[in-house]
């Protein structure tokens, strides 16, 4: 049969069902059963008269009348015995006949609409003789194609999803949800390479309060000896994860044992899943061969995924400072300030650059200054909020926005940093540099005009910036919105505290 044929019979049952008929040898058993009884009739009809002539002791058992009609009762009962059977077993045989047929039609159907069958493929069994087990068979293959069948949906349907986003936190999410994992294995967690340390990104019915969520070089040991093509299983008490807890049934348990399954590409662990139980469960051959398979269709979207967060984080990360780019930065200037206007809450911008940067420059070199920025960025990101955001605005200029922070509260944030920077020198190979900052401050929407843009915050930070610098430099300027002020004469200009009077 040539492939076009056989895509016919794909498509369509009634074809395909009339196509394997066709294809039936021309062997007949009923054919041969019905000759083979009435041999069989005839053969007693012939040896009965002997029986009869020595069991009687008469000759006429051997007259031609009585063999004639002991043949011809052997004929009829060879007869009667195919037509009983014929009634019986032909029946049963059509039932199950029927119920195959009508059960290959609904995968069929069900394969080109990618559905599930609504009806399981399952006989009605009937007898407990050789037909009844004809059929508990059928029903085991049938149960095993259904379960083939809902394995291959719900990995479709992963896979769908899977390909629909290259969010790395929610691919790590399906992929943590979709593991075909037994009930003592519906534990989970997902790490993932990212900027070369495995990351927890995904976690399933798992306290993350006892997550690690950087592994280390000293947590790994795990790694070592493990295949990229097999499972590990530990005891959890000789790994990092000592901590760990499961959910179950709302209380939190410490699992006894880990199984680790490497996601593997271009011969590097990208990732692992790690599955936890509270008392140790051995997955059997099928459930192995399945978790393989699984990780071996999930590993290309992640590391896909990894790829696309990387290319993300170099458009939008500075390399130098590891700060957000200009491009970068703007954009989450003008969301931040979109969220503000739309929730009417302050937002605040510090914009500051390094005093006498260019002779660093000039006197220790580029490298040095370019070493300068690279721990300036460190020192700032470490005396920031999470949610604050610092971006390299060009050269040695930097802009923090702080959102929900006022006016008063980004002053004061400023003069911190600007404490912060100065009273720690850097060291630089045998150099130690006093390095100093210089500040302006702008906030939203006070003193300001509700319709005014990031654009403009930003020059009016600018303009604050200009002003600290004309008066020194290492100071913070504050722009109110009608006039710029250095820190201790904002500070003044504000109305004091009321005192409680005794």
């Amino acid at each position: 049969m040539d492939n076009t044929s056989k895509k016919q019979n794909i498509n369509d049952p009634l074809e395909s069902r009339d196509s394997m008929e066709a294809n039936i040898p021309k062997r007949n058993v009923f054919f041969y059963l019905l000759c083979a009884m009435i041999a069989f009739g005839l053969f007693i009809g012939l040896i009965f008269p002997f029986f009869a002539e020595y069991l009687l002791g008469t000759h006429k058992a051997l007259s031609a009348q009585f063999k004639f009609l002991c043949l011809a009762a052997g004929l009829l009962v060879g007869l009667v015995n195919y037509l009983l059977f014929h009634l019986v077993i032909s029946r049963e045989l059509d039932r199950i006949i029927k119920g195959m047929y009508k059960i290959s039609t609904n995968i069929q159907k069900a394969l080109q609409q990618q559905l599930h069958p609504d009806n399981p493929c399952e006989l009605e069994v009937t007898s407990s003789d050789r037909l009844g087990e004809v059929i508990l068979a059928f029903n085991s293959m049938g149960h095993t194609i259904d379960e083939r069948q809902r394995r291959e949906r719900q990995l479709r349907e992963a896979m769908n999803t899977l390909s629909d986003s290259v969010d790395l936190t929610f691919v790590g999410q399906v992929i943590i949800t979709h593991i075909p994992a037994p009930p003592p294995w519906q534990h989970a967690l997902l790490y993932a390479l990212v900027e070369d340390e495995y990351q927890c990104i995904a976690m399933k019915n798992v306290s993350s309060d006892s997550v690690i969520k950087t592994l280390h070089a000293d947590d790994l040991d795990f790694l070592e000896t493990i295949a990229p093509d097999h499972f590990k299983t530990m005891e959890t008490g000789k790994t990092c994860f000592t901590a760990l807890e499961i959910i179950a049934s709302g209380t939190s348990h410490s699992p006894s044992h880990i199984t680790i399954a490497p996601l593997t590409g271009d011969e590097t662990i990208i990732g692992f899943i790690i599955t936890a139980c509270h008392e140790f469960v051995p997955l059997s051959s099928d459930n192995q061969l399945r978790c393989r398979t699984y990780c071996d269709y999930v590993q290309p979207y992640l590391r896909s995924t990894l790829l696309h967060y990387k290319i993300q984080k170099l458009a939008c990360v500075d390399e130098l400072s590891q700060a957000l780019n200009r491009r970068a930065g703007m954009h989450r200037l003008h969301e931040e300030y979109s969220a503000a206007l739309r929730h009417k809450f302050s937002f605040s911008v510090i914009l500051f650059d390094i005093d006498f940067f260019k002779k660093i420059n000039d006197a220790y070199g580029h490298q040095t200054g370019d070493r300068v920025i690279s721990e300036l960025c460190q020192r700032m990101q470490t005396n920031l909020r999470d949610e604050d955001i610092l971006f390299r605005y060009g050269g040695e200029e930097f802009v923090v926005i702080l959102p929900h922070i006022d006016l008063t509260g980004a002053a004061l944030c400023a003069e911190r940093t600007r404490y912060f920077i100065r009273d720690k020198p850097f060291r630089i190979d045998q150099n130690e540099l006093q390095v100093r900052i210089s500040l302006g401050v702008v906030s939203w929407p006070r003193g300001q005009e509700e319709d005014i843009k990031p654009d403009d915050l930003l020059n009016l930070a600018d303009k604050a910036l200009y002003r600290a610098k004309q008066q020194g430099r290492d100071q913070v300027a504050v722009h109110t919105g009608t006039r710029i002020l250095s820190f201790t004469e904002y500070l003044n200009s504000l109305e004091p505290l009321p005192t409680k009077r005794s």
